[in-house]
C-alpha cells in the first residue's frame, strides 16, 4: 500500500448524527475496547443461527469476517484498506481475525455480498450500546444488555436511526474505497 493510501486509510472520519440520535463515530467513546468487541461478536453469533456461505474468503470464517467489519465500522475505520493495516497492527483486531490474514479485496468482496447482514450487525450493535449508554446516564449500574435484552428495551424511532446510521457507515467504507482507488 503506498504511503498516500495509507494516510488517506487512517485519516479520521467525522462524528455521525443521524436523526435524533447521536452516535459517535468511535463508539469506544461509550464502551472499552474488549466490550465493544464482545458484543460485536455476541451480535454476530445471534444473527448467524445458520451457516453463511463463505465467497471465496480464503480460511477466514464468514462469521468473522461479519465480526471485524461490524466492529471496525463501529469504531470508524471504514476503507478497506485501513481494515487491512488495522488487522496487521492492532492487537483487538488480529484476535477478532484469528490472527489470520485479512487482505482489503477480500473485504470488499465480503461487503458487496453480505451487505444486509453487515448492516443488520451494526444495527443490532448499535441497540446494544446505546442501551447501555442510556442505563449508565441513568446512573445504573446495569450490566450491558444482550442483543435481545436491548431490543426489548429499544426506544421506539431509534430503528430507523440506526439503520440510517449503519447504512451511512457502508456508504463511507465505500466512498473510502473508491477514493483510495484514486490515489
Amino acid at each position: 500500500m503506498s504511503d498516500a493510501k495509507q494516510a488517506f486509510a487512517r485519516a479520521p472520519q467525522p462524528a455521525l448524527r443521524t436523526g435524533d440520535a447521536f452516535l459517535p463515530d468511535d463508539l469506544r467513546e461509550w464502551v472499552d475496547e474488549r466490550t465493544l468487541a464482545s458484543l460485536a461478536v455476541g451480535v454476530v453469533a445471534d444473527l448467524t443461527h445458520g451457516t453463511i456461505e463463505p465467497v471465496g474468503t480464503g480460511e477466514m470464517s464468514p462469521r468473522t469476517f461479519l465480526t471485524i467489519l461490524a466492529y471496525g465500522y463501529a469504531t470508524g475505520r471504514y476503507a478497506s484498506e485501513h481494515l487491512e493495516h488495522t488487522a496487521a497492527t492492532d492487537p483487538m483486531f488480529r484476535y477478532l481475525c484469528g490472527n489470520q490474514f485479512v487482505d482489503w479485496q477480500m473485504i470488499r468482496q465480503f461487503r458487496r455480498v453480505y451487505r444486509s447482514l453487515i448492516v443488520r450487525a451494526l444495527v443490532e450493535l448499535f441497540h446494544v450500546v446505546w442501551t447501555w449508554r442510556v442505563a449508565r446516564l441513568a446512573n445504573s449500574d446495569s450490566d450491558i444488555p444482550s442483543p435481545s435484552a436491548a431490543r426489548r428495551l429499544a426506544v421506539p424511532g431509534l430503528d430507523g436511526a440506526f439503520q440510517a446510521a449503519a447504512e451511512s457507515r457502508l456508504a463511507q467504507a465505500i466512498r473510502g474505497d473508491s477514493m483510495a482507488m484514486d490515489v
